[in-house]
Formats: C-alpha cells, structure tokens, sequence
C-alpha cells in the first residue's frame, strides 16, 4: 500500500490533521474509529502504525513544542493513540516462529508510546515480543531474560538523557548470551551512540530490526568491549557531583546581569533553574557518548521552545556563557561545548530579541 495515502484517497497529512481534529474536538470514538477502521480495509498493524499513529503523536509534541497545544491537550493524544495500540494489538497477527525478542526502555526512559508501537510492527514481522516496560532497571531485566530466554534484546529511547540508562542493559543482555539492538530517535540516526554504549546493532525502524535480528540467529554478533560503562570519566563525574551548586552559581549570575530576572516569580524562577540543569544533563549525556551533536540539537530545540514561549534568544546565550564561568578548572570538554553552544545561538539571533535582557 502506497506510503503517501491512507484510504479513501485521503494523504497521510490529511488524516493525521483529521485525526487531531478529531481529538481536539472531544470526538474520541470517531478518532479510534478512524484508525481501527483501516484493519476491515485491509491495512497492516504496522501501516497505521507508520502512517498515522506515530506521526499524530509526533504533530501533537510538535503542537507542544511551538506553543500551539498545551500539556494536557499533548497527552489527551498520547491518551487515545495508547488506547488505539491496545486495539491493534488484538488484530495483530500470530507469531510466524516462536523466536522471541524481549523489548525494554532503557532506564530513565518513560517514553513507552514508541516502543509500543514498535513491538507491534516486529510482531507484524513475525517475531514473539515481549514488552517490559518503561524506564527497565538492569537486575530486572536479567530476572526477566533468565525466565523468557529470548534470542534478542532490544532497548528504546526517545530522550537523549536516558542514554547513561543503557549500557547496563546491555550488560545484562551480554551476561545473558542475548546480543542488543537499539532503537528510537535517542539513539540518533547513524549507531554511533548504540555502538559507544556497547550495543551490538542499531535499526532504524522495526522492519530494519527484525531483518538484522533474523540473520543473528544464522549468525549471531561478535562481542565487543562497551564504550561507556566499562570507563569512568572524571569529567563527568565532578560535573555530576557539582550540578547542584554550578545551577545556583549561574542562576546569580543571570540575575546580576538581566535586570528583567528580579520580576521574576517563583514559577518563572523554578523554570529557569531547571532550564540550567537540564542544559548541564544534556552536556553530561553528550559526554558520555562523545556526540556533540546531542548538544548542538538539544540547544537547536531549547532555543525554539524558549522563542515560542516569548523569551528571546539572549536569554539562552547568556545561560550558556553564566554556566562556562561557573565551571571549576580543569572540564575543558564541557567548556568547549559550552563555549560552541553560545556560538550557536549567538549565530542565528532570530526574532524576540529584548534589550533589556541583553537581545
């Protein structure tokens, strides 16, 4: 079936908008309807799965992201595309084998939509799934892989943050003769992140991932050394153990140069101090995994979220440059990024730019 349609001549943007559409207009049944529908049509799980399930979920975070939806009304989606996968899955197909894939998010991870979706498709595929769960710490995982024995783990993450929560599920995995696939937009698009946490491939898309995992039971992967956890970086670990007093140290900064700051309420107040810590993990996860690119996306993304809630570009420069200063001697990696990540910003001013915050 064509990629671009999605029935009754309909494309796939239209009937991800009359979806949401639906949605926002309190028309749950009609919206479920709209999905479930297409399995009397003839379409696969994995079809409206790809074609209109995961692109709403990802309209409805980018509505969230420019301001357009609220956070209620983003998992008001999240709510009635779950309830559809549960649907689904009633309509999924018997198992071709009895080869079985144990399916876990990495730990930190919460984002359960994704894998869920995923293991629908490989069960399209034919291969047994068993889903564990969000957020999956590692002696549980080996409890679990001791009772379902299956031939292959795979390990989903959506935010990049989560990443520091995968090698000890892979880890586990080895311990357990299970070679490690790697899936979702955290793990980037190329494997270099899945292969530095010592994961032995890395798929795209679950059609990809069954077709890797089928060859491993011919041939199964050679072992190789995990990058991260088998090394301790003193870098991370001082920005670790003082994230707390660097946040305070670069917030009384931004508040002795934006005058702006001293209106601020204590919401507004909370927000910019996770604003900074936040900034400090997401340095942290790109050191980790050495990929700068964690970082230049997470400010790409933090820039546009801040510009759409009214906050000029300024803002988050200075953020950047007041957390370089507080660093003590001797984190020239995070200082580096840090120093980059102000160019970055500092490059593109965009719109919204406020002289009194220093725009």
């Amino acid at each position: 079936m064509a990629a671009d349609t999605v029935g009754g001549g309909s494309t796939q943007n239209e009937t991800v908008e009359r979806f949401l559409d639906l949605i926002e207009g309190d028309r749950f049944a009609y919206a479920i309807d709209l999905a479930v529908d297409r399995i009397q049509q003839g379409f696969r799980v994995t079809e409206i799965v790809q074609q209109l399930l995961a692109p709403a979920q990802l309209a409805a975070g980018q509505r969230w992201h420019d301001g357009r939806y609220t956070v209620a009304q983003e998992h008001i989606v999240s709510g009635v595309v779950d309830d559809i996968l549960g649907l689904l899955a009633i309509h999924a197909p018997r198992p071709a084998s009895r080869q079985t894939v144990a399916l876990v998010c990495a730990e930190g991870e919460w984002h359960t939509t994704p894998a869920r979706m995923a293991a629908l498709c490989l069960r399209d595929e034919g291969w047994r799934v068993q889903f564990l769960g969000g957020s999956l710490p590692a002696d549980h995982l080996a409890t679990s892989l001791r009772q379902i024995a299956p031939e292959v783990v795979a390990v989903s993450c959506t935010l990049p943050l989560a990443l520091t929560g995968v090698p000890p599920l892979v880890e586990a995995s080895h311990r357990a003769g299970a070679p490690v696939i790697t899936g979702g937009i955290g793990f980037g698009g190329d494997g270099l992140r899945s292969r530095r946490l010592g994961a032995d491939g890395h798929a795209a898309d679950p059609a990809e991932a069954a077709a890797t995992m089928t060859a491993w039971l011919d041939r199964p992967p050679e072992p190789f050394a995990t990058f991260a956890s088998t090394t301790t970086d003193p870098e991370r670990v001082t920005l670790a153990e003082q994230r707390p007093d660097l946040v305070v140290a670069a917030y009384a900064r931004l508040e002795a140069e934006l005058p702006a700051m001293a209106d601020f309420d204590e919401r507004q107040r909370h927000h910019t101090r996770a604003d900074l810590d936040y900034i400090l993990r997401f340095l942290d996860t790109t050191l980790l995994v050495d990929d700068p690119r964690i970082f230049t996306d997470f400010l790409t993304w933090l820039r546009a979220l801040l510009s759409a809630r009214g906050l000029p570009p300024a803002v988050l420069r200075r953020s950047l440059e007041a957390l370089q200063t507080a660093l003590p001697p001797g984190l020239d990696r995070s200082s580096t990024l840090l120093g980059a990540g102000a160019d970055q910003v500092d490059s593109d001013p965009g719109p919204g730019t406020d002289p009194a915050l220093g725009g």
